[in-house]
């Protein structure tokens, strides 16, 4: 119910309103029924192309950067519904676990993260809800296993943020870290914990390309692989594990993304433009003209990205360090594909002429014959 922007920026009705009469887009007023009924109808929608046997409902930093006595109608939402030494949190308790109720009756199991559990409620979550353990709060891992839940360890150590924080696998690997060391507490035993994941978070969304990305979590995926499914320090020092890994390769049917299909040099793209195309370090290519470099840089940005479908191409001022100037030439059928590094979409020209992105399934994306 929290970190929901996107879904209510429309729904002003839905959004939880504090006690001065502001409304806070980031936050769904769980006390609703039509937040239910609106939150469920998006757990459908996202059935209809996701076929996992499980629903992460977040349910993390609900109340980040304020608190629940800003809101009184949940407390009292909670004590009409649990009595009167109900807490603000169970409130919260209950929606997550009317969530789980919904899921499961679709056949799907519920994961949330841990820091909504600050121990302030009296109604428990559901037991068979899995809890994903991320934050050093008051409710420990060793504690939730006792209470029979599952815990699946997905430390802070273990973020990637694209453009910003990157976990130090030498460091991990150093400390022969396994899926009992927890933020906050090193279990003796791997009972009750589900494994562990890496959380690669998109905050910033043109921080780094895809290629970047995949380089700076190949150490660490390949950390976490030996860590959950062997013995966690298998080589002498770090240098060793990672020839270990380059040893092994990459998976079947692994694609080179670094590798741009055209030499350096400048060419005529089709009856629109001539540009010199030159590859970049992270394997795309910029598209540079006496006019600037080509990017995408207009319209509504989320997560510091320009998604909107029907945003112009143009010809910015060049700037080797801007995501959104690098491109990658896609082979098709009598030429390339321009697809912007960042924003994944395809460069298409409109009936009056415009270069515009798209996303495939809404425009075919324009066959550039280079010359």
């Amino acid at each position: 119910p929290g970190h929901i922007d996107p879904w209510i920026e429309n729904r002003p009705d839905l959004q939880l309103t504090d006690s001065d009469g502001t409304k806070q887009p980031s936050r769904l007023d769980i006390t609703r029924q039509a937040s239910f009924d609106y939150y469920t109808s998006l757990m459908d929608e996202y059935a209809q192309v996701f076929t996992s046997r499980s629903w992460h409902m977040g349910a993390d930093e609900y109340m980040l950067g304020s608190d629940f006595a800003k809101y009184p109608q949940i407390l009292k939402y909670a004590q009409d519904r649990y009595g009167p030494n109900a807490t603000p949190q169970d409130a919260f308790v209950d929606f997550v676990n009317r969530v789980h109720d919904y899921a499961a009756g679709k056949g799907v199991a519920l994961r949330i993260w841990n820091d909504g559990l600050t121990g302030a409620n009296t109604v428990p979550v559901d037991q068979d809800t899995t809890v994903e353990h991320w934050l050093n709060v008051a409710v420990k891992p060793s504690a939730l296993i006792a209470q029979g839940y599952s815990v699946m360890n997905a430390a802070y150590s273990l973020y990637l943020i694209r453009g910003g924080f990157h976990s130090d696998t030498a460091s991990l690997y150093d400390q022969s870290w396994d899926p009992r060391s927890f933020e906050g507490e090193k279990l003796t035993s791997p009972k009750g914990v589900t494994g562990a994941k890496i959380s690669l978070w998109p905050d910033n969304g043109r921080g780094e390309t895809e290629n970047e990305v995949a380089v700076r979590l190949w150490p660490a995926l390949r950390h976490i692989a030996q860590a959950t499914w062997g013995d966690p320090h298998p080589d002498a020092t770090y240098a060793e594990f990672l020839a270990r890994g380059s040893a092994v390769g990459h998976a079947p049917g692994w694609r080179d993304l670094t590798r741009v299909p055209v030499t350096d040099g400048t060419y005529t793209f089709g009856h629109s433009f001539t540009a010199s195309v030159q590859r970049t370090t992270d394997g795309y290519a910029t598209l540079r003209s006496a006019a600037g470099c080509l990017a995408i840089s207009g319209g509504k940005l989320t997560l510091n990205v320009p998604l909107q479908p029907g945003v112009e191409a143009t010809w910015d001022p060049c700037d080797p360090n801007s995501t959104l100037q690098r491109w990658e030439l896609e082979p098709a059928a009598g030429g390339y594909r321009l697809v912007n590094a960042i924003t994944r979409m395809a460069l298409t020209v409109t009936d009056d002429g415009r270069i515009a992105q798209y996303p495939v399934d809404q425009r075919t994306p324009t066959a550039w014959h280079l010359s």
